[in-house]
């Protein structure tokens, strides 16, 4: 019977064979065309990696400021959980030893993300600063999160913090297109006509991406362009050919790389970032899964149908 089974086998016609083929090579193409590549891209990167820290000399004036951290801490982390940028004072009882303090989440986290990322925040304070450091700075890849006691004087929104550049990989020419690249993301944050101050904003043009943010303590669109040009301004002093490089003032941060992927030929390119967007989409990656699946069930099922019916109609 067997040997039956493979004579009729050979003699079937390929055609419906290669037709199924065909549709799931398409259905294979349309999956990976989707966006959801590039968010499952992303979805490797760690956004809770540490990039830099700050920590005071200074200690504590007495020991009700520790507490009043921890509150604080707590606090901001709760609120990390519902949106991506929020400040805080924590206050003794009698509304002394305050200690200011904020978060502020990449604009593209989620909030589910948000609060991922501030909740590692409080025990590298710890155990990067000590429990007793007048004013502490972490910066993760996707947020950050600093306080000071209340009687420190502000910092200025442009002081520079910290600059990554690529120092190992350089190309000649990066300087100019990213500095166009910087000229689109700061006319868009120029024109913006959101009242919110903390969005990010990306552009590009040739093979350059660029991106920034400012902190929501910003009074405008105005001091968030000031604060970006600020960086943009540091980046080219510091980073010079570099092919990437990040720059973080204590308002502000301006980062850019060469990419492939860019929009090529000089297209400029530039958008704000829809704040809580997510760095990966679950649903729409769960989705294109689903289409996946579908299409190889189909394509199994309709080569046994065929081969199947073929065989007994031949019997």
């Amino acid at each position: 019977m067997l040997v039956a089974f493979v004579r009729r086998f050979s003699k079937m016609s390929l055609k419906p064979l290669l037709f199924l083929w065909f549709n799931l090579l398409v259905c294979t193409f349309l999956f990976t065309s989707l966006p959801v590549g590039v968010a499952m891209s992303n979805a490797s990167e760690d956004y809770t990696s540490l990039v830099f820290n700050g920590c005071s000399k200074q200690m504590f004036p007495n020991n009700a400021y520790p507490e009043n951290l921890k509150s604080l801490m707590d606090s901001l982390v709760s609120s990390s959980s519902l949106k991506l940028f929020s400040a805080v004072t924590a206050t003794s009882s009698d509304r002394t030893n305050g200690i200011n303090g904020l978060y502020q989440c990449c604009g593209d986290l989620s909030p589910a993300e948000c609060n991922t990322c501030v909740s590692k925040i409080p025990p590298l304070v710890s155990q990067l600063c000590g429990q007793t450091s007048v004013a502490a700075r972490v910066q993760l890849g996707g947020c950050y999160l600093h306080y000071e006691i209340a009687d420190l004087k502000p910092s200025d929104a442009t002081a520079f913090l910290y600059k990554r550049c690529d120092d190992q990989a350089k190309a000649a020419g990066i300087g100019e297109k990213r500095d166009t690249a910087f000229g689109i993301l700061e006319n868009d944050v120029k024109n913006s006509t959101s009242p919110e101050v903390g969005g990010l904003y990306t552009s590009s043009y040739d093979t350059v991406n660029v991106s920034g943010q400012c902190e929501g303590t910003l009074a405008n669109q105005l001091d968030c362009l000031t604060c970006l040009q600020s960086a943009s301004q540091k980046a080219r002093t510091e980073c010079g050919d570099s092919i990437s490089g990040q720059i973080y003032l204590y308002s502000c941060y301006i980062s850019y790389s060469a990419s492939s992927n860019a929009s090529a030929n000089g297209v400029p390119y530039s958008r704000k970032v829809a704040a809580g967007s997510g760095k990966n989409d679950s649903g729409s990656k769960t989705a294109a899964i689903v289409i996946l699946m579908i299409c190889i069930g189909a394509f199994i099922l309709g080569t046994a149908v065929y081969y199947i019916r073929k065989f007994l109609n031949s019997g």
